[in-house]
């Protein structure tokens, strides 16, 4: 028995299934995420902010 099979509808009800069945991410997961996207941005904040001095590189 496969994932769609108590589904006998519409193609959409067949996607709302595999939407549901998505694991979200925790909150710990979207934070590290945020943290690895913006990396560019928090650095030199928190490097300026306990008073060092921010060099940016050329990319």
């Amino acid at each position: 028995m496969n994932k769609y099979t108590m589904y006998a509808g519409t193609a959409g009800a067949i996607q709302t299934a595999e939407v549901k069945e998505e694991k979200k991410a925790s909150l710990w997961e979207r934070f590290i995420n945020y943290m690895i996207e913006n990396v560019d941005i928090i650095a030199p904040g928190i490097i300026m902010m306990n008073g060092g001095y921010y060099v940016p590189t050329k990319k």
